[in-house]
Formats: structure tokens, sequence, C-alpha cells
């Protein structure tokens, strides 16, 4: 199999490239790649290439495009909105989004986020870019700044359906929700902290048009319940 790497549609040119120290440095360095040895490319949005290697050099690797193709986003359009969780599980969430075609992880601050949460857009990108170039994944999903409570419920109109992963004895089951419709284009899922979301932020949700749903009779962790409903969206519309 190829080495396969992500180049940032700034450093894309129509058949030669040389690309970025960062990317160079991966290929040369990392994969080791040599001259001749075939690579694969992406950028991100969709676009993909098969390139020869030219030439490798201490700071600079230099490709020869041969072939280009584009693979269409997944639909429908899922958001996961994530609260806040420790780093390692964090990443996990991440790289899981990434292999499942979401297309945006929304991270919010809410009530029970535990104090050692924090903001880390660097190592967030990072994290998405190392799960495509592993799982094959042409589209990185957009990770947004962090978002508070009160930001979060004014975007619910965005959606076709906001879900909200509950705890509660009236949440309905998640597979009974998403049968009800087959024509989602745009869906919104919360995944709430380690302590879940508190009642109040339950019926904010509620009245904002949130539906929530229920993962099973077992508590499951944060990052566990992020796979879980991600899954499902993407077996049930995938």
């Amino acid at each position: 199999m190829s080495a396969r790497c992500y180049v940032p549609g700034a450093e894309w040119s129509d058949e030669t490239m040389t690309l970025g120290r960062e990317t160079s440095h991966h290929l040369a360095r990392v994969l080791r790649v040599q001259q001749g040895d075939t690579v694969e490319l992406f950028n991100g949005a969709g676009d993909a290439a098969e390139a020869e290697v030219t030439d490798v050099a201490k700071r600079a690797v230099n490709i020869r495009v041969t072939r280009r193709w584009n693979t269409p986003r997944p639909m429908p359009d899922i958001t996961l909105v994530q609260a806040l969780i420790r780093p390692q599980p964090m990443d996990y969430v991440l790289r899981k989004a990434t292999e499942l075609g979401v297309s945006t992880v929304q991270p919010v601050l809410t009530e029970r986020c535990v104090a050692r949460t924090q903001e880390r857009p660097e190592r967030w990108v990072k994290t998405v870019v190392s799960a495509a170039e592993q799982c094959g994944a042409n589209w990185l999903p957009k990770v947004r700044p962090v978002l508070n409570w009160a930001e979060l419920l004014a975007g619910t109109g965005e959606y076709d359906r906001v879900l909200v992963c509950s705890l509660s004895e009236t949440a309905r089951p998640l597979k009974e929700v998403l049968r009800e419709r087959n024509d989602l284009r745009r869906v919104a899922a919360w995944v709430g902290p380690e302590g879940d979301f508190t009642p109040d932020e339950a019926r904010a949700a509620l009245d904002a048009g949130a539906t929530p749903v229920s993962l099973g009779a077992l508590t499951l962790r944060a990052e566990t319940a992020a796979l879980f409903v991600m899954a499902a969206l993407r077996y049930e519309f995938g």
C-alpha cells in the first residue's frame, strides 16, 4: 500500500507540487519515501490524488500528480456535539468521528464538564488528520471552536433533527426515532460529559426542539455513547 498523507488545499497544484515542510518531513522522515515511490494525497475536502515522488530533499518533497479523483461527502450531514471530556477520550471521539464520516464536531462547554478539560484546537486538528490518513477518508471533520450552552441552543434550527443522548426514563429508543424519517439531510447528535447533562440542560434542549434518545439500558461512558450514536446514524442512513 502506498504512503498516504494530507496536503492542505493551498498547497495543491495541477501537475507538480513541492510539498510543505511538515508534510515533506512526514513523508521523508516518518514514512521514508524514496524517489519513484507512489504516494496518495488528499486535501480533506473530498479531493484525492495519486502521485510519483520525483525528489526527496532535506526539507522538501517534490511530487508529480498522475491521477486525481473526488469523493462525495458522506450523507446525511452529521454534526456530533460533544461536551468537553478529558483529553484522551476526546481524541478517541475525534478519531472515530473521522472514521465514520461525521462532517462536523462541535465541542460544547456544559455545567458538568470536568475541571481539567480544556480546548485544544491544534491537537484536535492533528488527531483528525492522522485518523483520515490511516482510515482512507478523503473528508476531514470540521472541528469548530467550543461553544457555551446558550450558543449551542441558539443553533438548533440548522438541522432537520437534533438528537440528545439521554439517561432519562422518558427518552425514546434511538432506533425508533431514526426510523421515523429516512429523508434527513442534516442531523445533530448531542453527547454529554462524564456526568451527563444536568436536568436544566436537558429541559432547555427539549424546549429548543431536541429529541431525547436512549442508547439502551446500560450507562455508557461519554466516548462510548458518541461512538454508538455516530455508528447508528451511519448504519441507518449510510
